[in-house]
């Protein structure tokens, strides 16, 4: 497992890489049950 901007070549009058709106590491969680996306969320009863 990867994380952070790996590869990025692109960066801001800064020097900052561009990483869209982001303010740090973090994480997209996806789902899918038979193949379908659903809400992790409704996984927490």
């Amino acid at each position: 497992m990867y994380m952070g901007s790996f590869g990025n070549q692109y960066y801001d009058s800064n020097g900052n890489p561009t990483n869209g709106a982001t303010t740090g590491p973090h994480l997209h969680l996806g789902v899918r049950i038979n193949n379908e996306y659903i809400d992790p969320l409704s996984l927490y009863n």
